[in-house]
């Protein structure tokens, strides 16, 4: 699977851009590679991404410290809000903490990927394999203490940057709601008052040893397999799709066929 800084992948539960001008072709590919190994370990020694994000998030991060992720900055925090807030979507958490440490080409770049992202339709592989790995509603079997009265949903979602080179900004956001969560992650509305505990958000930014992740890389690509193909799926352009013909035109084509 060839890869481009020019375009936006879903890598999991991980949506991830690159500012185009000056990202490392071969670096973006492989922060999309080592960044879905991190996350299948992270699902395999966790079992659910969803019942204790902050310990998957632990490991996640350890993983990718020993892919050479070279951190230089990490952190996490709970969003404060404001009093009087009856609502409140993904974007905004963004805008509120993560896109603060950014610059400015950053977060066109992460707001871009975003718009791209909530234009895909409800049946693109994109958008299906992103909301399967980021929200779930978790079962009473799965939890340790005395199911609540209202059923509880999980939020556990990341969005990342790469530029300069061999750079990456990563955010990982995750919460818990009573209120059902749909497709429309990045802009749908949840109510303050439905949220269980808070919002919380992990950010880390790192620099990629090319030296030392180059004698990894065909590791990482095997341990990967078929993962390359199923977990990591290209964001498309939908305005770039020819619409399909009209009735008359296929008609006037089949017709020209002589068949």
């Amino acid at each position: 699977m060839a890869f481009s800084t020019e375009q936006t992948y879903v890598v999991s539960g991980n949506l991830i851009s690159a500012t185009t001008e000056d990202t490392n072709t071969l670096s973006y590919e492989d922060f999309i590679h080592s960044n879905l190994l991190a996350q299948m370990g992270a699902d395999k020694k966790l079992g659910s991404r969803f019942v204790d994000p902050a310990g998957w998030l632990s490991f996640f991060k350890n993983t990718v410290g020993n892919l050479f992720w070279n951190l230089s900055e990490q952190g996490t925090s709970t969003l404060k809000i404001s009093a009087g807030t009856a609502s409140i979507t993904v974007l905004q958490i963004l805008e509120q903490s993560f896109f603060k440490r950014l610059n400015q080409a950053q977060i066109d770049s992460a707001t871009a990927s975003v718009d791209l992202f909530s234009q895909l339709s409800e049946d693109d592989p994109a958008l299906i394999l992103y909301n399967a790995k980021s929200h779930a509603q978790i079962s009473a079997a799965t939890k340790v203490i005395k199911p609540p009265q209202k059923e509880t949903y999980s939020v556990n979602l990341q969005i990342s940057i790469a530029h300069t080179g061999s750079e990456i900004a990563l955010c990982n956001i995750f919460f818990q709601t009573s209120q059902a969560v749909s497709d429309e992650l990045f802009t749908q509305k949840f109510a303050i008052k439905d949220l269980i505990g808070n919002i919380n958000v992990f950010y880390l930014k790192a620099l990629l040893s090319e030296t030392n992740y180059g004698h990894i890389r065909q590791q990482v690509i095997e341990k990967l397999g078929e993962n390359i193909n199923t977990n990591i799926v290209l964001v498309a352009d939908n305005s770039d799709k020819p619409s399909p013909p009209s009735p008359t035109e296929a008609r006037s084509f089949i017709r020209s066929l002589k068949i």
